[in-house]
This record gives C-alpha cells, sequence and structure tokens, in this order.
C-alpha cells in the first residue's frame, strides 16, 4: 500500500513538474502515470527482494527501472551499445523528455544509436527512414528533422546533415524538445570542431542552454582563437568536468589550456602557394594578367574579396582606359587584324568569364564593393546574379506547380526541399549581395507563403509552416517590405 502511495506521489510530481505539452503532438500521459502509479511500486518490492537477496527479480527490476526512465536507459545504455531499433521502441515511451515530438524522438533514439555501430546498416537506417515517412501522417518536429540529419551523416551526406540539422532552432519550442536542441547544438559543434571552424564552434554552444557538450566546445574555441572573454583554466577545467565523453574531450581541452599558457598553434597546410608571376612596373597589362593568373592558382580557402577587387581594378586600367584602346587599335592595325572592338570585347568577355566561374566555384561574396567600386567587377556581380536567381527561380517555379497540383510528399522530404530552396537564396545573397536578395524574396515569398499555408491548414505540419512564415518575416523586415511584413506578421501569430 506505501508501494502504491509513493508511486502516485511520484506520478503527481511528474504531471506538474515535468515540461508542459503545447504542441501539436501530445503526448499519452496515461501511460506515464500508470507507469508511475503501478510498476514504480512493485518495482520497489523487487528492490526490496534483491536487497533480502534474491537475485532472481534483477531482471525484472532492470526492466521495469527501463520503462520508467525510457530516455535515460536509451542514452546511457543502448545508444553506446548501438541497438537502434530497441532505443526507437523504448523511447516511444519517453513522453516527459520527447514532449511535443514524441515520434521523432523515437526515430532520433535509433539514428543515433545508429552512428555508434562500427558497420553501416543501410537496412535499419532505411527502416528509419520509414518510420519518419508513415502512411499515417504524423507532425514533423524538432526532434523528428534533427533524425533525418542523423541519418543523412550515417550515410555519409555530411553537407546535408549540417544544412538540416542547422535548421532545427527554426522549430518553435512547443514542437521541438529541448533534449533535441541541446543534441542538435553537440552535433555541430563537434562537426565545425572536425573542419577546424573554430570561429563556428565558439558561436554555437555560447551559454549553458546549448548543452554540456556544445558549451565546452565553445569555451575550447574560445581560448584556441584568443578571445578575450574566453574562460581560464578553471572555467575550462569545470566544463570538461560537467561534459559527457571526458576522455574525448581530453585531449582538445589540454590543447585549448597550452594555448591559454601561452603556447602557439601552427596551422599546417597541404597547398603550397603558388609562385606569383612577375610584375612589370608601369606596365598595366602585365600587371593584370599576372594578378588574373595568381589568383586562378591561388588554393581555395586563401580566397578573398581583396584578391578580387585588386584584381578587378587590374583589368579596369585596361578595359576602362581609352588610352590601353587606342593601343590595341594600333597593333590591329599593325597585324591587319580587323580592329580593337572585337578584341576587347573577347577580352572583356574571357576576363569577366573567369571571374565569374572563380566567384561561383569558390564562394567568395562580392557584395562589399567598398567606396570606389570596380566596373569589371560590377559586371561579374550582375552576371553571378543572374546565373544564381535562375536556379533559385528554378525551384521556386517547381514548388509552385508542385502546390498547384496537390501533389504531397512525406514531411521530412517537405523540410529538405525547403532547405535546399533557403540554401539557394542565402548563397545568392552572400555571393550576389543584395540586388539579388531582393529580387529572389520577390520570387519565392508568394511560393513558399503558399506551401506554408498549405503545410499549416491542410497537412497537419503547423511546426513546418510556422517555421516557414517566421523566416519569411525575419526576411521581409530585413528587406523592409511593408507588405510582406503584414502578411507574416498575422501567420506567425496563428501558433503552432
Amino acid at each position: 500500500m506505501n508501494g502504491a502511495i509513493a508511486g502516485i506521489i511520484a506520478s503527481i510530481l511528474i504531471s506538474r513538474l515535468g515540461p508542459k505539452n503545447k504542441g501539436p503532438n501530445k503526448p499519452n500521459v496515461p501511460f506515464t502515470a500508470a507507469v508511475w502509479s503501478i510498476l514504480v511500486p512493485i518495482g520497489l518490492v523487487l528492490f526490496a527482494g534483491v536487497l533480502a537477496g534474491q537475485v532472481y527479480l534483477i531482471p525484472p527490476l532492470l526492466l521495469i527501472i527501463a520503462v520508467a526512465l525510457p530516455w535515460t536507459t536509451t542514452r546511457l545504455v543502448l545508444i553506446p551499445l548501438g541497438f537502434p531499433r530497441v532505443a526507437y521502441w523504448l523511447t516511444r515511451t519517453a513522453e516527459v523528455t520527447f514532449d511535443g515530438d514524441l515520434h521523432g524522438g523515437a526515430v532520433l533514439a535509433g539514428a543515433w544509436a545508429l552512428l555508434r555501430r562500427r558497420e553501416p546498416d543501410e537496412a535499419t537506417a532505411a527502416w528509419l527512414d520509414d518510420r519518419l515517412r508513415l502512411a499515417k501522417p504524423q507532425t514533423l518536429g524538432g526532434a523528428g528533422i534533427l533524425a533525418t540529419g542523423l541519418l543523412l551523416a550515417g550515410r555519409g551526406d555530411r553537407d546535408g546533415a549540417r544544412a538540416v540539422i542547422r535548421t532545427v532552432i527554426d522549430i518553435d519550442a512547443r514542437a521541438c524538445p529541448e533534449a533535441a536542441r541541446r543534441l542538435a547544438a553537440a552535433w555541430l559543434a563537434a562537426d565545425a570542431a572536425s573542419r577546424g571552424a573554430w570561429r563556428e564552434v565558439a558561436e554555437i554552444g555560447i551559454g549553458f542552454g546549448s548543452g554540456r557538450q556544445a558549451w565546452l566546445l565553445s569555451a575550447v574555441a574560445q581560448s584556441l582563437l584568443g578571445e578575450p572573454l574566453a574562460p581560464g583554466r578553471l572555467g575550462l577545467w569545470l566544463r570538461w568536468i560537467v561534459a559527457p565523453n571526458r576522455r574525448g574531450t581530453l585531449a582538445i581541452v589540454r590543447r585549448a589550456l597550452d594555448v591559454l599558457d601561452g603556447a602557439y598553434l601552427e596551422i599546417e597546410s597541404s597547398d603550397a602557394p603558388p609562385a606569383g608571376a612577375a610584375i612589370v612596373a608601369d606596365d598595366a597589362w602585365s600587371t593584370a594578367l599576372a594578378r588574373h593568373a595568381a589568383l586562378l592558382t591561388k588554393p581555395i580557402a586563401s580566397v578573398e574579396q581583396g584578391d578580387l577587387l585588386a584584381l578587378g581594378r587590374a583589368w579596369d586600367a585596361i578595359l576602362e582606359d581609352r588610352a590601353a584602346e587606342r593601343i590595341l587599335a594600333e597593333r590591329a592595325l599593325l597585324i591587319g587584324a580587323d580592329g580593337s572592338a572585337r578584341a576587347l570585347t573577347r577580352l572583356r568577355e574571357s576576363v569577366e568569364g573567369d571571374l565569374t566561374a572563380l566567384v561561383l566555384g569558390r564562394d567568395v561574396g562580392l557584395d562589399d564593393r567598398g567606396d570606389a567600386p570596380s566596373p569589371t567587377l560590377e559586371r561579374v556581380r550582375r552576371r553571378v546574379r543572374d546565373s544564381l536567381l535562375v536556379g533559385v527561380e528554378s525551384a521556386s517555379d517547381a514548388l509552385r506547380r508542385r502546390i498547384d497540383d496537390k501533389r504531397e510528399i512525406p514531411a521530412v522530404d517537405e523540410w529538405r526541399e525547403w532547405t535546399a530552396l533557403r540554401i539557394a537564396y542565402d548563397h545568392g545573397t552572400k555571393l550576389a549581395g543584395e540586388d539579388f536578395r531582393r529580387l529572389a524574396f520577390h520570387k519565392i515569398h508568394p511560393d513558399i507563403t503558399s506551401l506554408a499555408v498549405w503545410l499549416f491548414n491542410e497537412r497537419q505540419q503547423r511546426p513546418l509552416g510556422n517555421a516557414m512564415f517566421k523566416w519569411l518575416l525575419d526576411e521581409a523586415t530585413a528587406l523592409d517590405d511593408a507588405r510582406a511584413i503584414a502578411l507574416q506578421t498575422k501567420n506567425v501569430a496563428c501558433g503552432v
């Protein structure tokens, strides 16, 4: 009797203190109440029996503990052991942890366990994928989106996984469990650290709310970057103590401590810088050709906007100079050519084509043009803008045709298609600047709004529609589009 009373009290406390689900996927609260009011008292009796020496009661006691603490058991036992299917089914009962996206949390647990296996298991990955694409539509939340990213990572698509997992923060907190947000931050921080993107790591893990793992890696990144507000030795050790996987992170923490003690990091590069061509003083042709050749052979990571600006101005000295045009005309007459205009046009086309390919291939932005813009780079920027606009407009048109035809695809694929379009939009804004941003937004705003309304009103995917409305509102605000701001403010107010 006392055990039953204790179980009922425990269930009441959990219902009061646990997170309240205000999202679309309301957990099966009676199941949790039944576990804590019936099984937990039985577990207390079994525990007393084990203390009395009845060791045969240990297996049922462990089973009760697993059902009563499903996420703790999954995280500490099933995921490290690499049992994805068992992790999936047990996490289906983790109502408190994955409040708001219980179904996605179960797939997340299975995907995480699958990543811990030494060998890939495509059959299990496909089985988990199918759980996200059930015939009966399930509302997709933050945990389900994170699960999608982890499955992509398990298949070797790190870029795709990174793009999807970054969008977890876009989902409203009412449909994105806190555990999913923290796991997403931990994965992104670890991924950025593996690429040496320490500035990105430092930003991901700001604040303890990002999770213990990301919080530690952020402190390490700040120390490696020599940030003035980086935590000291004691702060690093404290973060390391509270963070998980202490054995795996000990080496990088010691590396950060060495930097704090005054050691310098040596950046190794396998790409030797190419030898620059000789530049003849007061010779515009030599200068332009030498800079052009040097930039085309420069390592991708080291190409900067300043390099492009210097090259653009070097070509301006030729392509925009009347004296150079007269010299070219004189040389054309000497060799019997048709004239300088055609040769100059071909030269301009060749130069601008090379620079356009360079910008597109190496992701070098052209938006910051300085006080003295380069006419050559302005033409290149327009070329880049037009090229990227074609891709965004084609993707947006295809999306609009599918919406008009009411051709549904699983919510996971809807989100991935939206993510791909958003990446193309952000990429074009980075490379071509505000002109691209305004033109592209004018095109995608009605199409994405239609998609979001369709998902929100008819497809039971309110969290996804809400996230799209918020993004559109942010962009409309940045571009000062009053009509779009008014529309998306009303849409966002509809909630999830």
